[in-house]
């Protein structure tokens, strides 16, 4: 089973606020798997050619690119349940617009690591 598979099992149609508080937790531990991956002496082997960094950047950038619906949804549940939350809604729109942003970014750095040809372990 993989991890994506381990994820659809666990919080398959299961909406608490127990697992979506848990499934925002889990990206940040995700994220700091990664960190750890792609650091210098690790990289080296888990990611040896610029298309292996360019299929992490496009699964990253899928990532990225959802975020936006649910900055949205966050804030348009945020204005339905509680009073004055121009400040909230405002630093959400902020975020919405800068994932935006981000995920055409890593998409763009996606295509230029594909495009790169790996260097000859030979050659140096």
């Amino acid at each position: 089973m993989n991890l994506t598979n381990a994820l659809d099992d666990l919080y398959a149609d299961d909406y608490t606020p127990n697992n979506v508080t848990a499934a925002t937790a889990a990206i940040g531990e995700l994220v700091r798997y990664l960190n750890h991956a792609t650091l210098t002496d690790n990289a080296a082997t888990t990611l040896p050619y610029p298309s292996s960094i360019a299929d992490v950047l496009i699964d990253l950038h899928q990532a990225v690119q959802r975020l936006p619906q649910t900055l949205h949804q966050l804030g348009v549940h945020l204005d339905a349940i509680a009073d004055d939350t121009d400040a909230a809604v405002v630093a959400l729109n902020t975020a919405f617009f800068g994932a935006c942003a981000l995920a055409d970014d890593l998409a763009t750095a996606a295509r230029h690591a594909n495009q790169i040809p790996a260097r000859d372990p030979i050659a140096g």
